[in-house]
């Protein structure tokens, strides 16, 4: 069987996966890493035993770009798919005029997933969390959807937390809510700064788990990053300088940000401190030179730190 799912919500996209091919094995392939040609070739490979298998595509940016290559070899697979093969296209657009999602409409399965108003998400997070054994008002589904900024994955796991937290079917109570919801954008990534710089990696990863479900983009962590460390650097050339406050007036920082900086610059060597800034602008050129993806740099220069 072949399906196209197009959606920008991981956890109802999961959900309908889910559906296919329940808690079976699966390989990911990413399409942005490999090609039409490659993905066809796997789909169409039985062995020996003509084992079932399951293989999930994400990142199918040719069902929202044109791509007559891949339409071809898609629309010849489709032609005669392997019965042995479940193939999954996962998407986050579709463009609706093009060929190859047509082809996907008439030949194989299409589970389109149209991003949801507010009222359509609350009412979807209050079926959710009924799924789960629990109850809440439309009230305080609608805060959780509002301090989730509508974004329904981050939604669902500000439900996960409040479920944890209760650990047995109970209704939701907002004061509960209200404590146990996520901070606001602006206040995670700043904690999340200080984590790293405080070296509190628990957290750290906990965090980053949040900010893949939210779609943060890297590069603003990589630049906030960097700003601190230049901000620690600079604290500590001006308390070592003979013009301490001319040098800290330059500098723009509130006296409660030089303390704090002041204070992290303890566990920092200068040289230590200028490494970082280097190692965060060799990440940025390789990113944006094609070396590597932006998601693994960040994931890769954090377990880096933490060994």
């Amino acid at each position: 069987m072949n399906y196209l799912i197009s959606g920008t919500s991981n956890y109802l996209i999961n959900k309908e996966i889910t559906k296919i091919i329940g808690e079976e094995e699966y390989t990911k392939v990413d399409y942005l890493a490999s090609t039409m040609e490659e993905i066809i070739i796997e789909a169409s490979y039985n062995d020996l035993f003509a084992s079932k298998k399951n293989i999930i595509v994400k990142n199918a940016t040719c069902f929202s770009e044109k791509n007559d290559t891949a339409t071809k070899l898609l629309e010849k697979y489709l032609e005669n798919p392997n019965s042995n093969t479940t193939l999954i296209f996962i998407t986050d657009k579709v463009n609706e005029k093009l060929k190859i999602v047509n082809l996907m409409k008439t030949k194989a399965h299409t589970i389109l997933l149209k991003p949801m108003y507010a009222s359509d998400a609350t009412t979807k997070l209050m079926e959710e969390i009924k799924n789960l054994g629990y109850t809440i008002s439309y009230e305080d589904a609608k805060y959780i959807i509002d301090v989730s900024l509508n974004n329904f994955d981050i939604a669902m796991n500000n439900v996960n937390k409040i479920c944890l937290y209760y650990n047995n079917p109970c209704k939701f109570v907002s004061s509960d809510i209200k404590a146990l919801t996520s901070l606001s954008l602006d206040d995670n990534l700043f904690h999340f700064v200080d984590y790293v710089i405080t070296g509190n990696y628990t957290q750290v990863f906990k965090m980053l788990e949040d900010f893949k479900i939210q779609k943060i983009e890297p590069f603003i962590i990589f630049n906030m990053l960097a700003r601190e460390y230049r901000n620690m650097l600079l604290v500590s050339e001006a308390y070592h300088s003979k013009n301490q406050a001319a040098y800290l007036n330059t500098l723009n920082l509130q006296k409660w940000q030089q303390d704090k900086l002041l204070k992290n610059c303890t566990n920092y060597t200068r040289k230590s401190l200028e490494d970082e800034l280097v190692k965060l602008a060799q990440i940025d050129l390789d990113i944006k030179s094609g070396k590597i993806d932006k998601n693994l740099a960040l994931e890769m220069y954090l377990l880096n730190l933490s060994n």
